[in-house]
């Protein structure tokens, strides 16, 4: 099996895993919300297998483990939402076909509902969580070697910013101090530089360097290297704040239901 089949086959599987984990969700949500359910545990498996039998075709028919699993957008979460309805639409003729029988159409209608909200929440975190992390990969991967020009808070700063960019990778500072050599400033080591031939053997020494960053405080026109002081810096503030939100909110919802059911 070639490595991209086998990706497809184990993003299925995992596709899978996570929509019966929020049915599972759904119908233990069910079980603290209403009366006790007689032979509950057998309403569980049923419910589970229909839901894993739902999912199967859902997935299958919509091709949505064929997506890309780092993209994170509008068209994907439509795509998301097709699926949910698929499963659940059939789910809701099972429950009319009388495979699985509750106390009431409440508890059907609050059933299904559930297991929309389970479904679409648990798979799109996954997908948020996942999407960063490769993209944190690819960028560090991709990340350019640098150095930052100067010791003080400005170089500081700057170096710290290029590295939480994440398209850098910020090698050390660079003094014209020779007392500096071989300090520590802000978890950055200090390399001492002499003038244009000290930088290349700066590089020889490093292993080879990108680019190097002035701070607009510093003023080392001697050492006539190219830079780019406007160059603006990628960040993925909002990706990072939305995958906080999500994987905070899943751990929440997770720990209520939790004990929410075994709780005496």
């Amino acid at each position: 099996m070639s490595k991209s089949k086998k990706g497809l086959v184990l993003g299925f599987i995992r596709d899978l895993i996570l929509s019966v984990s929020a049915s599972l969700f759904s119908i233990l949500l069910l079980r603290w919300v209403t009366s006790p359910i007689g032979g509950f545990t057998i309403h569980l498996l049923k419910w589970l297998g229909l839901s894993l039998v739902a999912s199967v075709l859902a997935f299958f028919f919509t091709k949505y483990y064929k997506r890309d699993r780092d993209v994170v957008s509008r068209e994907s979460l439509l795509h998301l939402v097709v699926v949910v309805l698929i499963k659940d639409g059939l789910l809701a003729l099972c429950l009319l076909a009388g495979f699985v029988s509750f106390p009431s159409i409440i508890d059907c209608v609050l059933l299904i509902f559930a297991d929309m909200l389970f479904t679409l929440f648990i798979c799109q975190y996954v997908r948020i969580s996942q999407g960063s992390e490769v993209r944190r990969i690819r960028q560090l991967s991709a990340a350019k070697s640098a150095l930052v020009m100067g010791t003080d808070s400005a170089a500081v700063a700057m170096a710290k910013e290029l590295g939480e960019s994440g398209n850098y990778l910020v090698m050390g500072l660079v003094s014209d101090d020779i007392d500096m050599e071989g300090r520590i400033i802000g978890n950055f080591p200090v390399y001492y530089v002499s003038g244009p031939i000290g930088v290349e053997r700066l590089k020889w020494k490093i292993g080879g360097i990108d680019c190097i960053f002035f701070p607009r405080t510093q003023d080392f026109e001697s050492l006539d290297t190219e830079l780019d002081n406007e160059e603006k810096l990628l960040t993925d503030e909002n990706i990072a704040t939305l995958n906080a939100f999500a994987k905070r909110t899943f751990d929440v919802v997770v720990s209520f239901i939790l004990l929410a059911v075994f709780s005496p």
